[in-house]
Formats: C-alpha cells, sequence, structure tokens
C-alpha cells in the first residue's frame, strides 16, 4: 500500500498526515521509525512541521530519497510563519512538485489543538491522484530565521522532568534526534515537544520564555495557501 510519510513532533503534522491518508486510501507513515527511504511511487506525499521557518532535518534528509515520480508536502505550521519551506523543499527533491500547501494549525507551544481546514486540501488530494508538475515560488522567510535555530528553541522553552519520572525509556526511544536520556534533553535536541506528548507518567511539560510568549501572541494565519 502507497503512503503517506510524516514527520511529528507534538501531533499536529500526523493529524493532517492521517487525514490524506484516509482521502488517499493509503497508510500513514512516520519517517523516523524504520525504514527511511521513499518507496517508488507516483507520487510520494510528506508531511512536515515548520519549525522556526525551518524544515526539520530528518524531513530534508527524507526528501533527497524520492527517486522516482512526483511528490506532494504539506508544511504544518502554527499560523504564526510558514517562512520558506516549500520552496525549500522543493530544492531538496531530486523529483517534481504535483502540489504543495501550508496548513496553518495548533501551535507546538500554545493550545488550540490540531485543528485545520480539511476542505482546503481537496485541491491537494485531488492532484495528488491526477498529477501534473507545479512550481513553488520563493517565499518571505525571517532574516534571522536561518540563524542557529536549534539553539534558540533551547534558549525559548525549557522542558521539565517532574518527579514521576519512571526514567521507562519512552522518551529516549521516540526522540526523533536522539536527544534525551532519562527525561533530561540536552544538545540537538530540537523542541519538537514529542517527548512531551508521548511521556505515558506525564511526567515531562514545558515552559516557553517571556520572550517567546510575547512573539506567540502575534495576529495567527488561518488560511491554508495551496499550490496546485
Amino acid at each position: 500500500m502507497d503512503k503517506v510519510y510524516y514527520f511529528t513532533g507534538s501531533g499536529h503534522s500526523r493529524a493532517v498526515a492521517e487525514y490524506l491518508a484516509d482521502k488517499l486510501k493509503r497508510q500513514p507513515y512516520d519517517i523516523t521509525v524504520g525504514k527511511h527511504e521513499a518507496e517508488d511511487t507516483e507520487v510520494t506525499v510528506v508531511v512536515f512541521p515548520v519549525y522556526c521557518e525551518s524544515i526539520p532535518d530528518a524531513v530534508v534528509d527524507f526528501l533527497k530519497t524520492v527517486t522516482t515520480g512526483f511528490a506532494a508536502i504539506a508544511a504544518v505550521y502554527g499560523g504564526v510563519s510558514p517562512g520558506n519551506v516549500l520552496f525549500e523543499a522543493q530544492s531538496a527533491l531530486k523529483r517534481p512538485l504535483t502540489s504543495a500547501a501550508t496548513v496553518p494549525t495548533g501551535h507546538s507551544f500554545l493550545s488550540g489543538g490540531d485543528t485545520f481546514d480539511r476542505v482546503a486540501l481537496d485541491g491537494f488530494i485531488e492532484k495528488v491522484k491526477n498529477p501534473a508538475p507545479v512550481a513553488v515560488p520563493p517565499m518571505k522567510k525571517a532574516f534571522y530565521a536561518d540563524l542557529f535555530p536549534e539553539w534558540r528553541s533551547r534558549v525559548g522553552v525549557k522542558i521539565k522532568k517532574g518527579d514521576t519520572c519512571s526514567k521507562c525509556g519512552n522518551c529516549e526511544e521516540n526522540c526523533p534526534v536522539g536527544a534525551i536520556r532519562r527525561g533530561v534533553p540536552f544538545d540537538g535536541c530540537i523542541r519538537c515537544l514529542r517527548c512531551v506528548s508521548t511521556c505515558p507518567e506525564r511526567a515531562l511539560s514545558f515552559e516557553c520564555r517571556p520572550f517567546l510568549r510575547r512573539f506567540l501572541e502575534r495576529k495567527k494565519k488561518t488560511e491554508t495557501v495551496l499550490y496546485n
């Protein structure tokens, strides 16, 4: 069965991937688990989150393995800014795009759930079923977005371990970048919050620094943008 590949931290991009997989009669597949290379298919569908207006390295590495047919990509973000990720993803791919979308949903560092505009993705689904090439233009990206994004995430967000931690190893098993041990993150952590969202003991939590909270208070984008 064809797949909808995804990378997820707190679950927002997984929700979009599962929706697309259901509509396309495909299997949702986490690219950080098991095999990391795209399989041959007419259209490879990839859903990923936007962190600091950038694409997670694991996603860039995966995009480079797409060597057949077309690709369709959906960038999921918290409504602040998707930056230039669609163009950058297009550059990483070795195959032409048939569709690309920026999908605003809940922010990993805020409440708001994983709601998104399903109807707006109808055109995306249709192009996966009937592919034809499309080009994505460069888009605006903050000048500081490429300046140490992982470091800025670690400065802006503190992950805390509570007394209920049983040292079960779940966070280590689920961390997509191998940057946590016994509930304590270290250099390399990208603050995707997968450890927090999957902790069976609810022993992990996070806190945004005041400057980041003020930044996240900006007016959010709510419209899914589709390139077909």
